[in-house]
């Protein structure tokens, strides 16, 4: 028996060593191509990293902790990686890529474009509120002394440096397609203001002449080629705007609505041409701002939308991976046109994911702990912006703001903190909800229980 348990130890020696050496050549003999070092240090992300100089994320396992003794010691870490590959942003593979086949165009029905976006002007209806309302963030104000005053959005923005909607512009100027979507969208809007049988002829022509081009776009394999694909992301994300805000002109509840179909094809494309696969690490992959406000802007409405669609589990590298490139400073960072930072943004499509694994393995007892490293991670989280640095604790931001007496903060960074730190705590909601199915009468506390399974 001793003989042949030092047999067995001298072969897992010798077979560790190969594995090693093998492993040492591999490397050898790719490192011409590799665009990174592997992180040494093996510390923790922290926080106060951010005031100061940047740090690597690695692997950001930092920001998990796989349960102890439950695989062994050191390799505890690593087999978390393997069964909740879903905890820890990668690049994706080159051989997962596929050739791109056919891509919907939601907004060209039946190989037609649409006629007439707005077959007729809609009257407007007062209601008894004093306010006349007939569109989705479009109203106006009736004043006491009887005078109409137009309220319309004029484009004010708390984060200009990442507000998805003025980065548009220069794709707007230099491709056609994203400018007739432009136009469309905007005359479209201001019909509600404006009743004007010319602006609606310019409107449906507009928006006509947009999902033609459109058409075209998709089916050119130019724009499935990295760094090409901004402009029909431009257009696509004007168009699923336009069907946002034009909710009078949405299809039956019975069929799936345009701007779902719209971010789902833009998600296709942005997954088709994402940089990430040249990299090692998705610190090092390197984006324009357009691509990451148009990646931000399409990842915020597919998902919202998660929360209230059937649970189904997602390829790895079609979890949004392209939301977390960057150096962890870039996916804290709140963007303009959202309001939250791209890592939160993704953590509410991890825990769709997870609650799509525990429903199909109910008896799982890895994903339990997989929620909980989620939940500690939004514990605390820290975002910056712009305007701040952020703050290490939540209890740190709230006693930072200066109140009124009706209890408002009136300080645009304080307002940025405050939105993006209501992402955080929804999402906790969100976990406790979905995954745990904790019951609706519930306070999040960093010391009260939020399992009830």
């Amino acid at each position: 028996m001793e003989d042949c348990y030092r047999q067995h130890m001298e072969d897992r020696d010798h077979v560790a060593e190969f594995s090693t050496s093998l492993c040492e050549d591999i490397f050898d003999l790719t490192s011409l191509f590799s665009t990174t070092q592997t992180d040494q240090s093996g510390l923790p992300f922290d926080n106060s990293t951010l005031a100061g100089k940047k740090r690597p994320r690695g692997s950001d396992d930092g920001d998990v902790e796989a349960p102890q003794g439950y695989f062994g010691e050191n390799e505890d870490l690593e087999a978390f990686r393997l069964l909740v590959p879903e905890l820890f942003p990668h690049c994706p593979s080159l051989d997962n890529r596929r050739p791109v086949n056919f891509i919907e165009n939601p907004f060209f029905e039946d190989h037609l474009a649409i006629v007439e976006r707005h077959p007729h002007l809609r009257p407007t209806s007062q209601m008894n509120t004093g306010v006349v309302i007939n569109g989705y963030l479009k109203f106006v104000l009736i004043l006491q002394n009887g005078l109409d005053t137009l309220a319309i959005c004029g484009g004010r923005t708390l984060l200009p440096k990442t507000n998805a909607w003025l980065d548009l512009g220069s794709v707007i100027d230099s491709h056609e397609c994203a400018r007739h979507a432009a136009l469309a969208f905007s005359a479209g809007y201001m019909l509600d203001y404006i009743p004007s049988e010319r602006l609606r002829i310019r409107a449906n022509f507009h928006y006509k002449r947009a999902s033609e081009l459109l058409a075209l776009a998709l089916n050119d394999l130019n724009i499935y080629q990295v760094g090409k694909e901004d402009g029909v992301i431009t257009a696509l994300h004007l168009l699923w705007s336009d069907d946002i805000v034009q909710w009078e002109l949405r299809e039956p509840k019975t069929v799936r609505p345009r701007w779902r179909r719209g971010t789902r094809t833009a998600t296709a494309i942005l997954d088709a041409t994402d940089p990430g696969y040249r990299y090692w690490k998705p610190e090092n992959v390197q984006i324009t701002s357009i691509r990451r406000s148009n990646a931000n802007m399409c990842a915020y409405a597919e998902i919202c939308a998660l929360p209230v669609t059937r649970l189904f589990v997602t390829e790895i590298d079609k979890l949004y991976p392209w939301l977390l490139e960057g150096s962890e400073e870039d996916v804290r960072q709140i963007h303009g046109g959202t309001g939250v930072s791209p890592k939160v943004l993704h953590i509410y499509a991890q825990i769709t994911q997870l609650s799509a694994r525990i429903a199909e393995l109910p008896d799982s007892p890895i994903l339990p702990h997989a929620a909980d490293a989620l939940m500690r991670r939004l514990e605390n989280f820290r975002q910056t912006s712009e305007l701040s640095r952020g703050h290490e604790t939540t209890a740190q931001l709230l006693e930072s703001c200066i109140l009124d007496e009706r209890g408002l903060v009136h300080c645009a960074t304080k307002v940025t903190e405050l939105t993006a730190e209501t992402w955080v705590q929804a999402a906790k909601i969100y976990l406790c909800c979905r995954f745990f199915r904790s019951v609706h009468t519930f306070i999040i506390s960093p010391c009260s229980p939020h399992r009830t399974r």
